[in-house]
């Protein structure tokens, strides 16, 4: 008899455990995805990773969310990590195909660019079924980030495909001028004319700038050789003429180099921006 009750009392412990501990799961993930929606994703992962622990069998699902906290905390080869674990423990095709394109997003974020061209199109022999217009999406960011812009107009226009599309048309228009804008020609202007790479980049106050400074060490120059000698004048005038001169040519490339940078992250936010009212 006691034996028959000892039996009963540790099965009742046993099914209490259980249910506490699958009460405790589902609160553990809806508080990790309560926490993601605050933006805290490293608390957010260390709370997955506790529902991973007790439900295995979640583990294709779970493991992708705790992806996506990681990459939007930043760290993308962790992120990547665990959306290889969801990719091999799921059995359905549009699903891997769905994964594969959140380890390519990862890769866009990192800016390894050429990488994510070789997902995609590893994606296309590998996996017999994926979203056409994801994958137009995609290939349209990475070849607008490459300087490819026919190839990037061709795959946003498929993505946009029963939108106006004059939208994309014109954002690869201007992504054309602003691909054209050259950093040698602003340097080599600016040796020619000081200021003059800045009014390329129209930038006026520091054209202006540059032209005063340069234009008042060369007057130096001339009165210092013109009332005393030429040498004098050269020893006194030529290293801080020679820092403004040489500076102002290396800031009118570097001034290009960061308005194409900044004008191409201006259209490509404005084409996302339009991709996210498409969906």
């Amino acid at each position: 008899m006691q034996n028959k009750f000892f039996c009963f009392l540790t099965s009742v412990c046993l099914l209490v455990g259980m249910a506490s501990q699958a009460q405790s799961s589902s609160e553990t993930l809806h508080y990790a995805r309560s926490l993601t929606k605050l933006n805290r994703h490293l608390e957010a992962v260390d709370a997955y990773r506790r529902v991973l622990y007790f439900h295995p069998e979640l583990t294709d699902s779970i493991a992708r969310e705790t992806g996506h906290a990681l990459r939007k905390a930043g760290y993308y080869d962790k992120a990547r990590y665990y959306y290889n674990i969801a990719f091999h423990h799921t059995h359905d095709t549009l699903k891997k195909a769905n994964i594969r394109f959140d380890i390519v997003h990862s890769y866009i974020l990192e800016r390894e660019f050429m990488t994510a061209h070789l997902q995609l199109t590893n994606m296309r022999y590998a996996l017999p079924v994926y979203d056409e217009k994801e994958m137009a999406f995609y290939r349209g960011i990475v070849a607008f980030q490459t300087d490819q812009i026919k190839e990037a107009t061709n795959n946003f226009v498929c993505y946009f495909n029963e939108q106006d599309t004059s939208i994309v048309l014109q954002a690869m228009k201007n992504a054309e001028k602003n691909l054209a804008m050259n950093p040698q020609k602003a340097m080599w202007l600016s040796l020619i004319v000081p200021g003059l790479g800045q009014i390329y980049n129209k930038e006026y106050i520091e054209a202006t700038n540059s032209f005063i400074i340069n234009t008042f060490f060369l007057s130096v120059y001339f009165y210092v050789a013109l009332n005393y000698n030429p040498i004098q004048g050269f020893i006194a005038v030529l290293p801080w003429f020679q820092r403004y001169y040489i500076g102002g040519m290396k800031r009118a490339k570097q001034l290009t180099i960061e308005k194409k940078e900044s004008e191409k992250q201006r259209i490509l936010a404005a084409l996302l921006d339009e991709a996210l009212k498409a969906k």
